[in-house]
This record gives structure tokens, C-alpha cells and sequence, in this order.
């Protein structure tokens, strides 16, 4: 069995950073504008946090994926950090973060592993995440 790659080169110019085996970002480029937005993997059951409001149909079920802006992170990795938005999961009987969205801009080349997981570790902590499974030796 081959040891999972902590970075993914994918079409278009995405790159997929793994961490903890389990958890990515998606590091997706926005064409000639020096920005990139990534996709974070998250998971925090019970969220309490508001935001604006999408319903959808799922399965045969209405749900709704409520978006909220992330206050209070500092950031001072390369690039601007315009903003973090967290994507909530609502169904019947719960609400659970799933993701979060971030724009890093001003950057000529895609952030780094390092620069990423940095960004992503201290969402985490503002999140409360915590990963399901343990790390695996370096």
C-alpha cells in the first residue's frame, strides 16, 4: 500500500494538501488575479453559529447550508488573507460546520504546504476541530 502524498497536483492548476491523513485544502487558483481560494475540510458537530441561509432538497430532504464570516483570525502568512467564510450543514435535529472557504490574494505563485497548513491549523483552533482519527508518524 502506497503512503498518501501530502500534496496533489490536479488538473487546472489545483493542488489538493493533505493533513492528518484524512483532511484537505483545496487550493484552487482564480485566473490573472493573483488570488487563490481554498477549501477546507471540517467537521464540528452541534455549530451554534448563524449566518445566511441557503435551503436545498437533498435526498429527498430539505436541508440548508448557512454561511458565516470567521472573525478574530490573524494572519500574517504571505498574501492578504480577504476573508474566511464557514459553511454550516442544517438538517432536522442539527447543525454541524463542514468546511470553511478562504481568498488569499496578491500572490504570484499557490501558497505554500507550510503556509497553508499554518492558516488551516489556526482555523481549526478558532473552530474547535479536532481530527477523528490520530495523526500518523512522521
Amino acid at each position: 500500500m502506497r503512503e498518501q502524498p501530502k500534496v496533489v497536483e490536479a488538473p487546472l492548476g489545483v493542488k489538493e494538501y493533505w493533513y492528518d491523513t484524512f483532511y484537505r485544502v483545496v487550493v484552487i487558483p482564480e485566473a490573472a488575479t493573483g488570488c487563490y481560494l481554498l477549501s477546507m475540510d471540517l467537521y464540528v458537530p452541534g455549530w451554534r453559529g448563524s449566518g445566511e441561509r441557503l435551503e436545498v432538497t437533498y435526498a429527498g430532504r430539505r436541508v440548508a447550508l448557512a454561511y458565516q464570516r470567521l472573525e478574530g483570525l490573524e494572519y500574517d502568512g504571505p498574501g492578504r488573507l480577504e476573508g474566511v467564510e464557514l459553511v454550516v450543514l442544517e438538517y432536522d435535529g442539527g447543525r454541524e460546520l463542514i468546511s470553511a472557504r478562504a481568498r488569499l490574494c496578491g500572490l504570484r505563485s499557490p501558497p505554500s504546504y507550510a503556509d497553508v497548513g499554518r492558516l488551516y491549523e489556526r482555523i481549526r483552533e478558532l473552530t474547535g476541530f479536532r481530527p477523528s482519527r490520530p495523526r500518523p508518524p512522521e
